[in-house]
């Protein structure tokens, strides 16, 4: 019993981190606007629509984007946001469904950067420790108050747990290791690159191990693996089908990206002060945006070096090492002008995001063997670590581009807030940087929302019937081209024969469509059957496993 009341302690103290990083939002009933906020709150107020209308895990939003659709969720897994739809649609305003989200996400960080501590030391002050580095990083928090950078935030949950994963699998005799499985599913679901990332340090652990390791616990690496690619199979599947459909403006990112001018500075790495700026080394201190990992988890880790080699862990030493890699890589020095493999990262200081929770063990317990007479020097350093959270998080409450309390997203459609295209082709505000969006896409500014002939001509206008169903009647056969941003799996369909046609990529990135005869149609979004049995295969593994876990736990209990 005391053993859990000391945890839940624990457990008490994470969340009163949370809300010290919180501070900026709890004190101010506004959202400060960064540089995808809009975006997330977006993806919050459509997925709540969709819920509205019977869909749990949508494909497109077909409002979006001035009403021409965006098919976000097939690339942007959107299941993380799904209570803050609910609330959303119970009555919590946008604002607060957006700082929830960012709360529980920063919360859940902070647990299981707990349980990754928890693998190397038994003292709660030391890994109490490292969750406060973990949560107060200067990456994090630029993560939150700058770059709005929802999908990271998420993925911050799930990297600790693969790291515990690979202790486990690598260090220990465990048959299985749920954390990895977990951490993984986490971070697929929530974003796209730092899955990439994990990936490329998975391989790394593996590859070190390789000499003394049993093929046994390759086996277990492999089948936790396996199992995470079918748990995310509903959005995984999909999500490489579409993007061998057609080019997306995604695919042009990726290929030109200027990676030497996002590399970092020498004197980006020791700015410790927070900065609403921009990312590259073009911008002097005042206007380039902190991405370092901050000067404690910078430092600190220098102390894991004077550990003699018996107090050295193997897996630390590895973390370490990949940790300060990462940390050194995004230097300006390297050069990343003929890398052209790696444009997809688009920034090279996003490998960061590894650094952060590489470096976060290493450097307590560090600390905790140079410090076993001092008691409460690990006390002191949190508190210290907490006023250096202060100091980074008190610029946030000072913004002044903000989204006001009970604001509706129309009234940030209609532009109240801010023009919602400035100076982009699409609804900015909607789309963000438009990744997903076919790359011979129009501008959609000055674009009919008519019906056309593939010669430009207007023949029609149709109209939204449901949710996602556009209805149009046609009084001459022909092919035309309908005012919907066009994703493999849209369908028409003749209201009165039944009859299905398929449609195609217009030469502007809308869906074509040949009408035989005369009549009214309907165009839908109808999941391709790669999509459709994708998420049969999820919902089949989640069962099975449910129904593996009570079984042994049956058969332990007669046993």
């Amino acid at each position: 019993m005391r053993k859990y009341r000391k945890l839940l302690i624990d457990v008490g103290i994470i969340l009163a981190f949370t809300v010290l990083l919180m501070f900026p939002y709890l004190t101010k009933s506004f959202l400060a606007i960064e540089h995808d906020t809009f975006f997330h709150v977006s993806r919050i107020e459509q997925y709540a629509k969709a819920l509205q209308h019977g869909q749990i895990l949508p494909a497109i939003y077909p409002y979006e984007n001035g009403g021409f659709g965006y098919g976000s969720p097939l690339f942007y897994s959107d299941i993380f946001l799904l209570l803050p739809a609910i609330l959303h649609n119970l009555g919590l305003v946008l604002v607060d469904s957006y700082k929830l989200t960012v709360f529980l996400a920063s919360f859940f960080s902070g647990i299981t950067m707990y349980m990754l501590a928890s693998k190397f030391t038994q003292k709660s002050s030391i890994r109490l420790l490292a969750v406060a580095a973990y949560l107060f990083s200067n990456y994090r928090i630029t993560d939150i108050y700058v770059r709005g950078a929802l999908g990271e935030v998420f993925a911050l949950v799930g990297i600790p747990l693969i790291l515990s994963g690979l202790y486990e699998i690598f260090e220990s005799n465990q048959k299985y290791s749920s954390s990895y499985l977990i951490g993984l599913v986490i971070t697929v679901l929530s974003h796209n690159l730092s899955f990439l990332l994990c990936f490329i340090l998975v391989i790394i652990v593996c590859f070190i191990y390789l000499p003394k390791c049993s093929f046994d616990r390759y086996k277990i690496l492999v089948s936790e693996s396996m199992l995470a690619c079918l748990f995310t199979a509903f959005y995984t599947f999909p999500m490489i089908e579409q993007l061998k459909s057609q080019q997306f403006y995604l695919n042009y990112y990726a290929s030109s990206s200027a990676l030497e001018s996002h590399a970092m500075a020498f004197w980006q790495f020791f700015v410790n002060q927070t900065v609403f700026g921009l990312s590259g080394n073009q911008y002097n201190a005042s206007n380039a945006m902190v991405v370092n990992i901050g000067l404690f988890l910078s430092i600190t880790p220098i102390s894991y070096l004077f550990l003699n080699q018996k107090e050295r862990h193997k897996f630390l030493t590895i973390m370490l090492g990949i940790g300060w890699i990462c940390m050194l890589l995004p230097a300006q020095i390297f050069p990343w002008e003929y890398i052209a493999f790696a444009r997809v990262l688009q920034f090279p200081w996003r490998l960061n995001m590894l650094a952060l929770p590489l470096l976060c063990i290493p450097s307590v317990i560090g600390i905790e063997k140079l410090t076993h007479k001092l008691k409460y020097l690990p006390i002191c350093l949190v508190l210290l670590l907490s006023l250096e959270g202060i100091f980074h998080l008190y610029p946030a409450t000072k913004r002044t581009f903000i989204m006001p309390h009970n604001t509706t997203w129309q009234e940030v459609t209609d532009g109240k807030l801010i023009d919602p295209y400035y100076s982009a082709k699409y609804m900015r505000v909607e789309l963000a940087g438009g990744d997903y969006l076919p790359y011979n896409s129009p501008d959609f500014r000055s674009y009919t929302n008519k019906i056309q002939t593939t010669s430009g001509e207007t023949i029609t206008t149709g109209e939204w019937i449901d949710y996602g169903s556009y209805r149009f009647t046609i009084t001459n056969p022909q092919t035309v081209v309908l005012p919907i941003t066009y994703y493999k799996g849209y369908i028409v369909r003749n209201i009165d024969t039944a009859e299905i046609l398929e449609t195609s990529l217009s030469h502007n990135g809308l869906v074509s469509v040949s009408i035989p005869t005369a009549g009214t149609y309907v165009c839908l979004y109808q999941n391709t059957i790669i999509r459709m049995g994708s998420i049969w295969i999820s919902i089949l593994t989640c069962m099975l496993s449910i129904g593996y876990i009570i079984y042994r736990k049956r058969k332990k209990d007669i046993l």
